[in-house]
């Protein structure tokens, strides 16, 4: 992975590819989410590779270009919200998965409910290793909002400081009027070795702000993406649309110089009112695109093309021109 100044993605100019979305799978249609993207100078054939989770499986994509994706395989039922992370020939994949022991899951009491955290291995992105477990939501008292399951999701790799962290949205959020369930805070975990073990830094480097424009309701999923001087966070918050009297969706900018403070910068995006994506975004991925000079910023959200028809989720693309 290359690693840019901070400047070059405060400095950039950002619009979005088109009004409609980048692309959307046919057999997963209903939810696309959690995007994490290998480079081509970190694949193993030159090719981009996108991972992303829908209800039931992680589904691989490639691509030649960054923009027309072509579906290479399905895998790991029941599993969400894949990122990787490629450490010489290695590739470490994070991804969750909840109740998947049956007495869990019909147990009447939500509280004992919880997913966790695990890490798989790859030298050629299509066999993984067994599964190891490196975060227990049960184990964060963060994780538990408002009595509801515990849940911790969105985990991901950064290097930082010559140790290892993983960033993680914590506990659910269920929007009073969609329903989408979203991050409350947003957390880190520490380890010196990428197998862990990890220490969850208690206390949280983003939560719900009332007094926020943008992240009154909750933080949303949260995508770090490590510079050569700093950390950039991208935030999928939600807030309150006090003249539509609705929930609705943005894309923040933070900055961080010691990896634990997020100073606000700007939003980069408002929900669109496609009919595609007018309900809320969902997740985001950020990659550098040396060849053109420009960073793309993909972005899941939820839409309903028509009133009888259910939600879906697809994925849309900004693109950051580097001045």
């Amino acid at each position: 992975m290359r690693y840019v100044s901070s400047d070059k993605i405060l400095g950039a100019s950002w619009y979005s590819l088109n009004e409609n979305e980048l692309f959307s799978d046919r057999l997963f249609f209903s939810r696309m989410r959690y995007p994490s993207i290998v480079l081509p100078e970190d694949s193993p054939d030159g090719s981009y590779h996108m991972f992303t989770s829908s209800f039931f499986f992680l589904n691989h994509y490639t691509s030649t270009t960054a923009l027309e994706w072509k579906k290479k395989d399905f895998f790991s039922p029941y599993t969400h919200s894949p990122q990787l992370y490629r450490e010489g020939g290695v590739y470490y994949m994070l991804s969750e998965s909840h109740d998947r022991q049956m007495e869990s899951r019909k147990t009447k009491d939500v509280t004992k409910r919880g997913s966790k955290i695990y890490l798989s291995q790859s030298s050629d992105l299509d066999k993984w290793t067994e599964e190891s477990v490196v975060l227990d939501a049960k184990k964060i008292s963060q994780a538990s909002f408002r009595q509801r399951p515990s849940r911790i999701y969105g985990a991901h790799i950064v290097p930082w400081n010559g140790r290892y962290r993983i960033y993680f949205g914590a506990g659910d959020v269920c929007l009073f009027d969609s329903k989408v369930k979203v991050s409350s805070v947003l957390m880190y975990a520490e380890s010196q070795f990428i197998e862990g073990p990890y220490k969850v830094n208690a206390q949280p480097v983003l939560s719900i702000a009332p007094d926020s424009a943008y992240m009154n309701l909750a933080v949303g999923h949260c995508f770090v993406y490590p510079c050569s001087d700093a950390l950039i966070l991208i935030a999928a918050s939600q807030y309150f649309d006090k003249k539509e009297k609705r929930s609705r969706s943005a894309l923040l900018l933070f900055i961080s110089r010691d990896g634990n403070e997020f100073s606000f910068v700007r939003p980069l995006f408002f929900l669109p009112d496609t009919p595609w994506a007018n309900i809320a975004i969902t997740s985001s991925c950020l990659i550098y695109v040396a060849e053109d000079d420009s960073f793309y910023l993909y972005y899941t959200a939820s839409g309903r093309r028509k009133r009888m028809l259910p939600k879906a989720e697809c994925m849309g693309l900004l693109i950051g021109r580097c001045l």
